[in-house]
C-alpha cells in the first residue's frame, strides 16, 4: 500500500542531516531574528534575475511512499540556461568554521530545493549556492557553489528520504498500536460524575468540528478526564496528530500524570512528555551556558539525540521531569533540548502556558510560521491565561539592571559594551520626569538604538568570551532581548512609560493592556481548542478576554454536589475598605470565632493583605482553644507542603489557617473530606489600585468607564473570591461553610455576581446570627 507523507524540506533534513553540538551563542532567538532581517536585506540587493523566497513543491515516489515536499528557497537565480538555488545562512561565528560544522545540513536543504526545481523546470543541471553572511559585518560574506546533474540530485534526495523512511516506519508502528488501543478504549472509570457526560459530549463535538469551545465546570466534576478523554479519542482521525495540555499549576500537571498513568494501565497506548523550565532542568554547573566549550551535555548533542528518542520511546509511555533527567545523565545530552525534541514524537505535550503563548518562550519548532497545524489545544485553569499572557507581552528595564552590570561586569576586553552600559545608566539619570509615571507614545528612538547596539555587542561578548560571562551579564542580555522582541506594530495595545522617583527615571516599562489578539492568534494555529476552568465567571468577561464572543461555543455546568451539603452566608455589615479596617478587626475576629466554634474542624480565613491578616492574628495571640497557622511570605515548596499537612482528617482540635486571597493556597489545592470544612473570605479581593491596573481600566473603559473598572478590578477580584470558596466543596462527600464578608456584597453589582453562583446564599447581619446558622447546618448533618 502506497502511503503519502506531507512534509516540509526542513522536516526531513533537520531529522536526518543535522549533526554537531548545541550552541546558543550561535543559534538563539536573537540571532534568528537578525538572520531574518539580513536575509531580506541581501535579497533586496540582488538584480532582476534573482527571485526571492521561491516556493517549491514536489511529489516524490520512494519505495512504498509518496512524499509531498514543500518549502521556500531563499533565492532562485535564472540567467539564460543557468539555474541556481541560493541558500542564505547568517551567523555570528567565523564563516569558515560555521560552514564546516553545518555543511551537510545546509547543503542538504539546498540540494532538496535544487531537485524540486529540476522537476518543476525539467532541468538536467542545477547550481547549488550556499551564501554565508556574517551578522557583525554584513559586507563580510562567502559563497560556496557547485553544479549538480539531475541524476546526482535524485540519488542524494532518495538516499536521504530512505533514511527518513526508517524513522517513519518506527513512528507508524507506534501510531498503529496507539490507534488500535484508542479505538478499543472506553472511558476509564466505571461511573461518570454528574455533568461529565455533558462535558465529554461537548468536547467531542468541539474537536470533531475543528472549533473552539469554552467550559465552566465546577471543582470535583472531573474536568481533566472530561477534556482529555474525547481529545485522545480524536487522535485516530486524520489531521489530529498531537494534544497540547496547558496549565500553570504543578498540582494539575500531577493530576494529568496520574490520569494518563491510570489510562495506560487500563490498556491505552499513548505517549506524553511533561515539559519543565530550562533553569529547573539544567544540570550543567554553569546555568544558561549552553555551548560545547562550557557544557558537556551540549557536546555532540545532535549526533546522539535521534537514537536516544526512538530507543526511549520503546521503553516508556510517560516522560516526567525525573525521567528526562535520568535519560539526559545516562546519555550525556541536554535534558531541556531533549524534552523539546522528544515532544515532536509523543502524542500529548503537557506544560505551562508559555510554551504556546509567550513571544520569547513559545515552541518555535511548532508555531514559527503562524499556519494552522494538526494539533489540539486544551487549556486548564483558563481564567489565569489572559493575565498571564499580558505578563508575557510586558517588559521592564531599569537603571538598576545596568548599575548591577557595571559593578559585576565580566573581565572582558570590550570597551564598547562597557561604554554602552555607562551610556544607558546616564540615559536614565539624565531623563527628567515631571511625575512618577511619564507616558510615551513608544520606546524613544535613541534609547531603542542604544539597546539594539547593546544587544549586538552582548552577543559578541557571549560568543567570544563565554567562560567570562556571568549570570548578571546574561540576565541583562535576556532582559534587553525580551524588551526589544515585543511586538512593534500594536502600539495601541501597549502602554509605554517611565517609572520615576524625585524627577529621575528609574525604569522604562512596556505594559500589555489587552492580550485578546495574542490568545486568538495562537489559538487559531490549532485545529481545535478547549478552554476550561471551575471559574469562568462572569462568563461574558472571560469569554471575551480569551478571544471569544457572544456566538462562541460555551458550556456552563452547575455544581454536581447537593446544595444541602453547603452553607453560604454573606455578612454585608462589616466594611473592609482600607479606611475601615482597624475598626472592623474585632468584628471579623468575633465572626471567625462564632463560625469555627460550632464544629471542631479545619478552616481557612482569606485576607486581602498580610498586614490585615497579621493584625487580626494578634487578636488571637493567646487563644488556646484553636490552633491558628498563618501563611508566611515567600514560602517554599517544603513550607507550603508542611502548612497543608497540618490540616488533617478527623481532627480532634480546630485548626484555622490565616491565608492571603489570591495567593498560593487560593487555588490548585485539594483538601478533601473533612481536611477543610469552612472558608471565611474577608473582602471582595480587588486587585491593588495601581498605575498599571488603571491603564487597563482606561483601555477597557473607552466607551464605558464602569466597564473599565469592572474589567480591571471587580471581575478579577471576584474570581479570586470564587477560587477561595472553591477550596471547601471538592467531592460528593464534602460538606462545608462559606462566609463572604464585606459591605460591598450588599451592592447590586456584587449581589448579581454571587447570586449567579450561589442562589442559596443567606444574608446575615451579625456574628451571632452567622453562628446560629452554622450551628443549625452542622446539626442537620449529624
Amino acid at each position: 500500500m502506497i502511503k503519502q507523507l506531507n512534509l516540509s524540506v526542513h522536516d526531513v533534513v533537520d531529522l536526518v542531516l543535522r549533526k554537531g553540538s548545541l550552541d546558543t551563542r550561535v543559534f538563539n532567538q536573537s540571532s534568528m531574528a537578525e538572520g531574518t532581517r539580513l536575509h531580506s536585506v541581501f535579497q533586496k540587493g540582488q538584480n532582476s534575475n534573482y527571485i526571492a523566497e521561491y516556493p517549491l513543491n514536489a511529489y516524490i515516489d520512494v519505495d512504498d511512499y509518496v512524499f509531498y515536499l514543500n518549502g521556500r528557497a531563499d533565492g532562485v537565480i535564472h540567467q539564460e540556461d543557468i539555474w541556481i538555488i541560493d541558500e542564505i545562512k547568517t551567523t555570528v561565528e567565523k564563516i569558515e568554521l560555521f560552514h564546516l560544522e553545518n555543511e551537510e545540513w545546509h547543503l542538504g536543504q539546498a540540494i532538496f530545493y535544487a531537485y524540486m526545481l529540476s522537476l518543476e523546470k525539467t532541468l538536467d543541471k542545477v547550481y547549488v549556492r550556499l551564501t554565508y553572511i556574517h551578522q557583525k559585518s554584513e559586507e563580510e560574506n562567502q559563497i560556496f557553489e557547485k553544479a549538480y546533474t539531475f541524476a546526482e540530485l535524485e540519488t542524494y534526495v532518495f538516499d536521504v528520504l530512505r533514511s527518513y523512511i526508517e524513522y517513519v516506519k518506527k513512528i507508524e508502528a507506534r501510531i498503529k498500536d496507539r490507534n488500535e488501543s484508542i479505538s478499543n478504549f472506553d472511558f476509564p472509570y466505571e461511573q461518570m460524575r454528574s455533568g461529565q457526560d455533558e462535558m465529554i459530549k461537548f468536547a467531542s463535538d468541539i474537536v470533531a468540528s475543528n472549533s473552539v469551545g469554552y467550559v465552566e465546570a465546577p471543582t470535583g466534576i472531573g474536568k481533566t478526564s472530561s477534556a482529555l478523554f474525547p481529545y485522545i479519542k480524536s487522535l485516530v482521525q486524520p489531521g489530529k496528530e498531537k494534544i497540547f495540555y496547558l496549565t500553570s499549576k504543578n498540582s494539575i500537571k500531577e493530576s494529568v500524570f496520574k490520569l494518563l498513568y491510570y489510562m495506560i494501565a487500563k490498556g491505552l497506548k499513548v505517549t506524553s512528555v511533561f515539559l519543565t523550565s530550562k533553569d529547573t532542568l539544567c544540570i550543567n554547573d554553569k546555568k544558561r551556558h549552553c555551548n560545547p566549550d562550557e557544557c558537556p551535555f551540549a557536546v555532540g548533542y545532535y549526533d546522539k539525540v535521534n537514537k536516544v528518542i526512538f530507543q526511549e520511546l520503546e521503553n516508556r509511555e510517560i516522560f516526567t521531569q525525573g525521567d528526562i533527567l535520568a535519560i539526559a545523565k545516562e546519555y550525556n545530552i541536554c535534558p531541556f533540548e531533549f524534552q523539546l525534541d522528544l515532544s515532536m514524537y509523543v502524542d500529548i505535550v503537557v506544560g505551562d502556558y508559555n510554551y504556546v503563548f509567550d513571544p520569547t518562550a513559545s515552541l518555535i519548532r511548532y508555531f514559527e510560521d503562524g499556519f494552522k497545524k494538526p494539533y489540539l489545544l486544551l487549556v486548564d485553569e483558563a481564567h489565569n491565561l489572559p493575565s498571564r499572557t499580558r505578563e508575557m507581552y510586558s517588559a521592564e528595564l531599569s537603571i538598576f539592571d545596568f548599575l548591577k552590570l557595571k559593578k559585576e561586569m565580566p573581565n572582558i576586553n570590550s570597551r564598547k559594551i562597557k561604554s554602552l552600559t555607562n551610556k544607558l545608566i546616564d540615559y536614565f539619570k539624565d531623563y527628567e520626569c515631571s511625575s512618577d509615571h511619564v507616558e510615551l507614545e513608544c520606546v524613544p528612538d535613541d534609547l531603542e538604538d542604544m539597546l539594539s547596539e547593546f544587544l549586538e555587542r552582548a552577543k559578541t561578548v557571549i560568543k567570544d568570551f563565554p567562560k567570562e560571562v556571568n549570570d548578571t551579564f546574561l540576565d541583562v542580555y535576556f532582559k534587553v532581548n525580551s524588551f526589544l522582541n515585543l511586538p512593534q506594530e500594536d502600539t495601541d495595545n501597549f502602554a509605554y512609560y517611565f517609572v520615576a522617583s524625585e524627577g529621575k527615571a528609574l525604569s522604562i516599562k512596556i505594559t500589555c493592556l489587552d492580550s485578546r489578539r495574542y490568545i486568538r492568534r495562537q489559538t487559531a494555529m490549532f485545529s481545535s481548542a478547549l478552554f476550561f476552568s471551575a471559574t469562568l465567571s462572569p462568563h461574558n468577561f472571560y469569554i471575551d478576554l480569551l478571544g471569544g464572543n457572544d456566538e462562541s461555543n460555551t458550556l456552563y455546568l452547575p455544581s454536581p454536589f447537593a446544595l444541602e451539603n453547603r452553607l453560604v452566608m454573606v455578612d454585608g455589615n462589616i466594611s473592609t475598605f482600607y479606611k475601615d479596617r482597624e475598626r472592623s478587626l474585632k468584628e471579623i475576629a468575633k465572626l471567625i470565632v462564632e463560625v469555627v466554634k460550632q464544629k471542631v474542624g479545619n478552616y481557612f480565613v482569606f485576607f486581602p493583605s498580610y498586614e490585615y491578616m497579621e493584625k487580626c492574628y494578634s487578636l488571637f495571640e493567646y487563644t488556646t482553644s484553636i490552633d491558628i497557622l498563618t501563611q508566611n511570605r515567600n514560602m517554599d515548596n517544603y513550607e507550603r507542603s508542611n502548612f497543608l499537612s497540618s490540616f488533617k482528617e478527623n481532627p480532634k482540635k480546630t485548626t484555622v489557617g490565616f491565608i492571603i486571597m489570591g495567593g498560593i493556597f487560593s487555588e490548585g489545592i485539594d483538601l478533601l473530606s473533612d481536611r477543610l470544612i469552612g472558608a471565611i473570605i474577608i473582602g471582595v479581593c480587588l486587585p491593588k489600585i495601581s498605575y498599571e491596573n488603571d491603564l487597563i481600566k482606561k483601555h477597557e473603559g473607552l466607551e464605558d468607564s464602569d466597564v473599565g473598572f469592572n474589567y480591571a478590578y471587580v471581575y478579577p477580584g471576584f474570581n479570586r473570591v470564587l477560587q477561595a470558596a472553591g477550596r471547601v466543596i471538592r467531592s460528593e462527600k464534602d460538606k462545608g461553610v462559606i462566609v463572604l464578608v464585606d459591605s460591598r456584597f450588599r451592592t447590586s453589582k456584587y449581589k448579581e455576581l454571587y447570586e449567579n453562583i450561589w442562589p442559596d446564599a443567606i444574608e446575615v447581619n451579625s456574628a451571632s446570627e452567622a453562628g446560629e446558622y452554622t450551628s443549625q447546618f452542622w446539626e442537620e448533618k449529624k
